[in-house]
């Protein structure tokens, strides 16, 4: 089939790019815009870049999810990376998840801006009752409009019109409980400042799902509709069965539903055939494997518990065979077509609605 321009997008509860529904499975590989940089991933290679990509195609993947920023790096090195990915997709026939922020610390897959702290605040980040380090929540209500949005706005106004973008993603399991509002609001205005610049791409908040957000469905505060109101999927992260009532959610929404984490320990063989039955045959879209590391050593991209991998785990092949076996049940859709031969816009005027409130010209101190 013949490569497009065209753009995956949501029509009722399906997904469809240029005519032709649209089902996939897919990968999690959070690192890959880092691969071969020596900062995040240092044991990584500039070979893996496409290594990973290859074999992701070659045991059925056509859509990947990656994370973006990583805590030294400028907003031109961001960008510059992501080119690669999206470019190195196209040869590889996948679309990719775009996360704009991780909501963990952990790896400091995040912003630099979270890293130097505003003069009116004393972090961006704080420890929660999990004892995880997370995204503080004024981050959400207010600290977001500074260099995170200005970020934001040089990615999506760079890769508007990229074909290999399956969709712009706000965070990874992003929460602002108790304070629900100000990632509701957060969503909705982070969405319509993307959409006033890329209204080609869909867009979603990532989060694990609204049972474990502890979103609220009250006569008069519909929290889990206000959050989906201006996003184009649903996405569950499933690790947890309290999460299942998205499965209802989508369904009440209309919107089309994402498995967009899945993994466990122990034997998995079993567990993936049947899961991934179980989220198909109930109308879910897409479904994406955790720890996507096909690599012959460990580049510390994988996971230890869940990841699907050939160093970490010895059922690389078992489990792999299940992801060939749905893909080929698919029905065929073009693959995104090259930027070299793709439609040139101009640079649309950032909206006005939601101002840079802080420095956003500001560098990293530690950028290399």
């Amino acid at each position: 089939m013949r490569p497009t321009h065209k753009y995956v997008r949501a029509v009722g509860d399906r997904l469809e790019i240029d005519g032709h529904d649209f089902k996939f499975v897919g990968f999690n590989i959070r690192g890959l815009a880092h691969y071969g940089f020596g900062d995040f991933l240092p044991h990584s290679t500039v070979a893996q870049r496409t290594e990973v990509l290859a074999e992701a195609q070659a045991v059925g993947s056509s859509v990947f999810r990656i994370f973006l920023p990583f805590y030294t790096l400028s907003d031109a090195e961001i960008v510059s990376r992501l080119r690669i990915v999206l470019d190195n997709a196209v040869t590889y026939q996948q679309r990719v998840i775009v996360c704009l922020t991780d909501h963990f610390e952990a790896v400091k897959l995040q912003h630099w801006s979270f890293y130097e702290d505003p003069p009116d605040y004393r972090t961006y980040l704080y420890v929660d009752k999990h004892y995880n380090k997370v995204l503080n929540p004024d981050f959400y209500a207010r600290l977001c409009r500074g260099p995170f949005l200005a970020y934001v706005r040089k990615v999506v106004t760079a890769f508007r019109n990229h074909p290999a973008v399956f969709a712009w993603e706000l965070t990874n399991e992003g929460s602002n409980y108790p304070d629900n509002d100000a990632f509701i609001n957060f969503c909705n205005t982070m969405a319509a400042e993307i959409r006033a610049i890329d209204p080609n791409h869909m867009i979603t908040a990532g989060i694990v799902s609204t049972a474990v957000t502890q979103f609220k469905n009250e006569p008069g505060n519909d929290e889990p509709a206000r959050l989906y109101e201006n996003l184009d999927f649903v996405t569950i992260h499933d690790y947890d069965t309290v999460s299942l009532v998205d499965l209802d959610l989508a369904r009440r929404l209309n919107k089309p539903l994402v498995i967009e984490e899945t993994g466990r320990p122990g034997r998995r063989e079993d567990f993936f055939r049947e899961n991934m039955t179980f989220w198909f045959d109930n109308g879910a879209v897409g479904y994406m494997g955790w720890g996507f590391m096909p690599s012959d050593f460990d580049n510390q991209d994988g996971d230890v518990h869940i990841g699907i991998d050939r160093i970490l785990h010895g059922d690389y092949e078992i489990v792999t065979r299940l992801w060939i076996e749905r893909a080929a049940t698919f029905p065929p859709v073009p693959p995104p077509a090259s930027m070299a031969d793709g439609p040139v816009s101009p640079p649309p005027t950032p909206p006005e609605e939601w101002p840079i409130e802080m420095d956003a010209t500001a560098r990293p101190n530690n950028v290399r």
